[in-house]
Formats: structure tokens, C-alpha cells, sequence
């Protein structure tokens, strides 16, 4: 200590420690405050922007339309349409309708003279058995076969009721027609007996069969006296 400076005393020294302690607590509450600013400032709520709204512009109608195009339009000439000619109107032709052509007045067929009541009444049927019984009644197999025959049918529709001789020993001839016999007739008989039984066909027949071959129409009577049925396919001649 020099000579010239008062020494210190207890009084000084604690004013000094005094005035540093309130030194350091005042910057100590400087920086506390500092920070409590500083720190308020860093987390301050920000600012949500609403979201943005999208306007869409759309043009409205026109008030006051340009009436110029309008009136050019009425005041333009509009092209004449040219007046379609017309078809010259056809007059009816009478159409001549030719003459109907002559019918041919065909001659009706003559079957000749028809069964007595009494040769009806003496001939055999296929429900007596003529010809043969059980499988060899060739009376019911031709006569089946000429039922179900249409071209046969239609050969005896001019017939209608009658009962007539087509075979005596031979085939009898229609005026009118070609050849012996009725012709379809003759051959549907020809071939029903043709392929029958050999035994069916060399059996005994005696007197006239008749074969009512469109039930309840026409009649046909078929042998006199002792004959076969092989005798239709084998004699054919006329007699």
C-alpha cells in the first residue's frame, strides 16, 4: 500500500461487493428478458390464407345485337326455285284379255259293262278267305296294297261305285285307254302278286274274287273258274 492512499475499509469493501452483485443481477435479468423475447417471437401463430376461390367468367347474352346482318338478309333477293315439270299424265290402255282357250272335252272312260248282282254276290272276298287263308290270303294283300296306292286312287275316282271285271284270264280293255286294262291298276296288281310267296302264289283259286279297293268305292273282280294267282303275272293276254 503506498503512502499516500487511505486504507480500506469494511465499510468500502462491502459497498463494492454490493454494487457488483447488483450489476450481475440486473444483466441476468436483461438476458432472461432478452430470451423471453426472443423466444415468444420465434413461435408467434402465423397467418392461414383462406383458400383461393376460382371465378369463372361467362358471357353473357347480347343486350343490344348488331340488327345490320338481319336487315342485309331481308333486304337480299332470295333465289326463285325453278317449278318442276310435270310428267305428261298416261292415259289407260285397255289391255285386250286373249280368248279362253277351248277345253277339251274329253271322252269319259268306259269301263265297260259292270258286275251283276248275282256274280257279286257269288265272288270271294278277302274277309272269306279266298285265295288262300292266314299268310297267303292274297286277296287282302292286293287289296291293302291298292288302297294305299294314290296313284290307283286317283285312277279309279271316275268309277265311283262300280264293281267291274279287270281280269278273266286276261286283262280287260277301257275304251279310252291305251293298252289292256287299267293301266295302274294292272300294274300295282302285277307287282304285289310278282313278289308274294312262291307258295301263296301257285295256291288254287276258284270262281271270281273281288277287291273293294277304296272302301266302299269302286269294285274289282279278278278270275273265272279254276285259276292261280301266278295266272296275273303269267297270262296277261287279253282274251
Amino acid at each position: 500500500m503506498a503512502a499516500g492512499d487511505a486504507p480500506m475499509t469494511d465499510k468500502t469493501r462491502g459497498r463494492k461487493v454490493e454494487k457488483t452483485l447488483t450489476t450481475l443481477v440486473s444483466l441476468l435479468i436483461h438476458g432472461v428478458l432478452a430470451l423471453a423475447l426472443i423466444l415468444g417471437w420465434v413461435q408467434a401463430p402465423k397467418m392461414v390464407e383462406p383458400p383461393a376461390v376460382e371465378v369463372a367468367l361467362v358471357p353473357g347474352p347480347l343486350l343490344n345485337p348488331d340488327p345490320k346482318p338481319a336487315a342485309e338478309a331481308a333486304a337480299k333477293p332470295q333465289p326463285v326455285k325453278p317449278t318442276p315439270a310435270r310428267s305428261p299424265v298416261r292415259k289407260a290402255v285397255a289391255i285386250p284379255h286373249p280368248a279362253p282357250l277351248p277345253v277339251s272335252q274329253k271322252p269319259a272312260r268306259d269301263f265297260g259293262p259292270g258286275l251283276s248282282d248275282s256274280e257279286i254276290a257269288g265272288a270271294s272276298t278277302a274277309e272269306s278267305g279266298a285265295g288262300g287263308g292266314g299268310e297267303c290270303n292274297m286277296t287282302r294283300m292286293v287289296q291293302v296294297a291298292l288302297r294305299k296306292d294314290p296313284i290307283v286312287q286317283s285312277a279309279l275316282r271316275e268309277m265311283g261305285t262300280r264293281a267291274v271285271m279287270v281280269w278273266n284270264g286276261g286283262w280287260m280293255q277301257a275304251q279310252g285307254e291305251d293298252g289292256n286294262g287299267l293301266a295302274a291298276v294292272r300294274e300295282a296288281i302285277m307287282w304285289e302278286v310278282a313278289f308274294a310267296p312262291e307258295a301263296c302264289r301257285r295256291q288254287i283259286v276258284k270262281g271270281m274274287v273281288l277287291l273293294n279297293v277304296s272302301n266302299g268305292g269302286a269294285r274289282l273282280g279278278l278270275g273265272r273258274g279254276e285259276w292261280h294267282w301266278s295266272d296275273v303275272v303269267t297270262r296277261p293276254q287279253s282274251r
